[in-house]
């Protein structure tokens, strides 16, 4: 029988190429002859997209398209992957769990600046030359006037400096001049084409791998009181999920040891924090003291920074990054150990999307990667809390002797129950704080509200002033004398008179840090006294505060929860919170949680002395049980009451907000897009596992101009959750009346209100 020859298979000619654009799904374009051979899964490539160019990230190579009709790639921009295939992977799950653009997911974790700027070049045609002298618009004759006379045409950059006379005001006058361009360009009076910037160097491939990785000699570090199995876990390719529970101070040691264990294996660390200023602090306490090179990856950094800091540790340079959120995705070799400090930091959630939780995906990248996750927290938030009771993650209590506080704080509620609305300092918070200024001791007040007041309101009809873009109550700031919207910055001044009622008799509700500094000032004008604030300090800047405060500089801080993240008070004294049950006025499942971790932080931030706590509900269990120092009692009626009312961690939630410039609009899709999630949901059942609810507006139902409809979803898992978003983000796609329509969709929000 003879022996037949095999041709060699095709190398795939199509590549799936996920724009880094807030797009729904991924294109096909063609590659071409002169670069199919070196293009790989992981690269940047410059493709056309809807008459312009845009850069993507090639996702696979396939040899088919799903289009008839397939346009080439323009341009190959890098000699190796920026992402490796655990990188890939990550982003695919980022992608399908949080419900957003594969493209979105890759622009969270690449960093920024890596998106070729394309320029536009417009040139006059004969036509629109016949145009100039013509019976057109005078705006269309002026653009076309300029673009005579330079015939081989110009960037839109040039052309805006030509049509305004001040060149600082370019930027923002191209969104004006792109319409009338685009106009003149379907007339067929202009040609625009797209500009091609200069080759750059592109991004060399890794010079180095998991190979290189050569355990290292040496002894484990010794001193400290983790279990000696933890150590062996370090950098040992197995995977864990560790919470260290204790004061921060406490566990800070610990952590140490772990990443010179990690790094005496020769594996890399990532070390997460909530603050930014956190992450100085804890490169000046690793410098010189364990090897290996240090990066650092945070927002406050530029974009080239980033990108320059980003590339470092990809190419193996820094071998632990210390950085907040985004830190997480930092493209380490060999990951050992990362490390989440105060888990329950709500920082750790993306804002915008991905809404991604950063401790989440630590943990499924720890589990990916084969490293140790460690979890540090003075008090674990109920979902961890629920995956130590279930046996998923192993809990380390660091409280024991020398451990927590020299000596406990005595603890007392102070009931503000029989107080009028007004009030904020009860006589006996305020005969304390008399009583500790007259020693000479440290005093400390907590308010969790920056500004004067929390609203301007009528006395008439009780309407509040509120942003008229947000509609959303204004704080007032009397040393600005302004109102300031605090969530789109939009600043006032106060009116003379009710917008409703037109009545005068307008007065300043509730209490913010600014007002508690001039009542106290007010009260004890000798006294040296210093306010701590966003409008005020940095956290750098309160750390310093504290420290005064600790040397006997200042008497009284007042400030919000930023004080909390700097030192510890150093000598006994009294810290008060005014309003310990600020967050139960929130439509929150979360505000038992919130509170209990609070005055849990607070009882760390205290050296001993009192903790004095005011409020409205001297019996809810998270201000009693945290007061009391009864941290497992609290738990466990939570986790009861999430069980009983189907919250997280016994359910699965989303959030899905509708918004659109017209109200009409925002609920109609909002209500079309909840009938398409209900078929899955058996309305028959008393105790539904699946609930769609909703659309409703919501205790902000207009941010920054757009009207907002809201949606929450409970489901019993994660794929039932998901089946439905994907359920009802179909029926909506194909509507008539999708444009001008913007969906935003948390999965595991932090809040639901």
């Amino acid at each position: 029988m003879m022996n037949r020859e095999v041709a060699p298979r095709e190398a795939p000619s199509i590549a799936a190429v996920a724009l880094l654009e807030h797009l729904d799904r991924v294109f096909h374009y063609l590659i071409p002859e002169n670069f199919r051979d070196r293009i790989e899964p992981g690269m940047r490539v410059l493709v056309p997209f809807r008459n312009r160019w845009r850069t993507g990230i090639v996702i696979r190579r396939l040899h088919r398209a799903d289009v008839a009709h397939v346009k080439p790639i323009l341009r190959l921009l890098d000699s190796g992957p920026l992402l490796d295939r655990s990188m890939m992977a990550l982003a695919r799950w980022l992608s399908e769990y949080y419900v957003t653009g594969l493209g979105t997911a890759m622009k969270t974790i690449l960093p920024p600046g890596l998106e070729i700027k394309i320029g536009r070049h417009f040139r006059i045609t004969p036509a629109g030359r016949k145009a100039v002298s013509g019976p057109s618009p005078k705006g269309d004759r002026r653009l076309l006037a300029i673009l005579e006379r330079v015939p081989r045409g110009m960037r839109l950059e040039t052309l805006l400096r030509r049509t305004t006379a001040d060149v600082q005001t370019a930027q923002s006058g191209a969104a004006r001049l792109s319409g009338p361009l685009s106009v003149l360009v379907r007339k067929g009076w202009v040609e625009e084409t797209n500009v091609l910037p200069r080759p750059r160097s592109s991004n060399p491939p890794l010079s180095r791998s998991v190979a290189d990785f050569k355990p290292c000699d040496g002894p484990m570090p010794a001193g400290t009181s983790l279990p000696e199995d933890l150590y062996q876990a370090a950098g040992s390719g197995r995977f864990a999920a560790v919470c260290l529970e204790g004061a921060a101070e406490r566990s800070r040691p610990e952590v140490m040891a772990l990443i010179t264990a990690t790094r005496r294996r020769n594996r890399s660390v990532i070390l997460l924090v909530p603050e930014i200023d956190r992450v100085s602090d804890w490169a000046e306490r690793l410098k010189g003291r364990i090897d290996g090179i240090v990066g650092i990856l945070h927002s406050g950094l530029s974009d080239r920074e980033r990108r320059a800091q980003w590339e470092r540790v990809r190419q193996g340079a820094g071998s632990i990054v210390i950085g907040t959120r985004l830190a997480v995705f930092a493209p380490v070799l060999n990951p050992g150990l990362i490390v989440v400090e105060e888990e329950q930091d709500p920082a750790y959630k993306q804002p915008e999307a991905p809404r991604y939780h950063a401790r989440d995906v630590a943990v499924l990248r720890g589990a990916h990667d084969g490293a140790l996750v460690l979890l540090t927290s003075t008090s674990p938030s109920i979902e961890t809390y629920a995956n130590i009771r279930n046996g998923k993650y192993r809990s380390v209590p660091l409280d024991g002797p020398g451990s927590g506080h020299a000596v406990r704080p005595v603890v007392r509620i102070i009931g503000l129950a029989g107080e009028s609305p007004g009030t904020f300092v009860s006589d006996d918070l305020l005969s304390a704080v008399a009583g500790r200024l007259e020693k000479k001791e440290p005093v400390v007040l907590l308010l969790n509200r920056r500004g004067f007041g929390g609203a301007l309101c009528c006395r008439d009809c009780g309407a509040v002033v509120r942003c008229p873009r947000c509609q959303v109550a204004m704080p007032y700031s009397k040393r600005r004398r302004q109102l300031t919207c605090h969530y789109c910055g939009t600043v006032s001044d106060p009116p003379a008179a009710c917008l409703e009622c037109r009545g005068t008799r307008l007065e300043i509700v509730g209490a913010g840090t600014e007002q508690a500094e001039e009542f106290f000032k007010s009260r004890f004008p000798s006294a040296r006294i210093a306010r701590l604030d966003r409008d005020t300090v940095r956290l750098s800047e309160a750390s310093a505060a504290i420290e005064r405060l600790n040397r006997d500089q200042i008497d009284l801080v007042i400030g919000t929860q930023l004080l909390l993240n700097g030192p510890r008070m150093a000598r006994p004294g009294l810290i008060g919170l005014l309003q310990a049950d600020g967050a139960f006025h929130l439509p929150d499942f979360r505000a038992g949680e919130q509170t209990f971790q609070l005055i849990r932080r607070i009882l760390n931030f205290s050296a001993g002395g009192e903790v004095l706590l005011q409020t409205r509900h001297p019996d809810h269990e998270a201000i009693a049980w945290a007061a009391a120092g009864e941290p497992g009692a609290f738990y466990e009626k939570e986790l009861a009451q999430r069980k009983a009312l189907g919250y997280p961690p016994f359910a699965r939630l989303a959030v899905v907000t509708v918004k659109s410039l017209s109200e009409a609009k925002a609920q109609a899709v909002a209500q079309r897009l909840a009938e398409g999630m209900r078929p899955t949901a058996r309305p028959d059942d008393p105790h539904p596992p699946f609930q769609v609810l909703g659309p409703a507006a919501g205790i902000k139902p207009r941010l920054h101009g757009k009207f907002r409809c809201r949606i929450l979803i409970k489901a019993p898992n994660s794929r039932v959750l998901h089946e439905a978003l994907q359920a009802g983000l179909s029926a909506v796609r194909s509507g008539s009346d999708r444009a001008r329509v913007w969906f935003e969709v948390d999965v595991d929000p932090q809040r639901i209100a």
